[in-house]
């Protein structure tokens, strides 16, 4: 979904996460994203995308600290192996098998100070 602002409740808190697309908005993602960031019950959103749409994450992120100061940042990166199966329609054909694989990014940001594990890693930035 384009803006799904699923919500998560734990350990005493409310997460919102957001999946980005390249085809959403930044203006949508950019209103929804900062009105959760304002409430007050709202302690992290978590915003995730994946191959062309990090793009988008990393500028809707930075405008979002801009807008919003005092937050923290905690970034992931990583790749997925995705693997595709082919069977043949015809007879005497081999079944081909594809593997490609898929960047994604998930940035974290805290309205209060995170947990220690989560400042102790590599892509913890500290608020502007």
């Amino acid at each position: 979904a384009e803006e799904a602002g699923a919500e998560e409740k734990g350990q005493e808190q409310l997460v919102a996460v957001f999946k980005l697309t390249s085809h959403g908005r930044m203006n949508t993602y950019l209103s929804a994203i900062l009105s959760r960031v304002e409430a007050s019950e709202c302690r992290r959103v978590e915003l995730k995308a994946t191959g062309k749409a990090i793009n988008k994450l990393v500028s809707v992120a930075e405008v979002v600290k801009r807008r919003r100061p005092g937050l923290h940042q905690v970034t992931e990166i990583g790749s997925l192996r995705n693997l595709d199966h082919y069977e043949p329609t015809e007879e005497g054909l081999k079944p081909v098998t594809h593997e490609k694989s898929i960047s994604f990014m998930k940035v974290t940001l805290w309205t209060e100070e995170p947990p220690g594990e989560e400042r102790d890693k590599p892509g913890y930035q500290s608020p502007l």
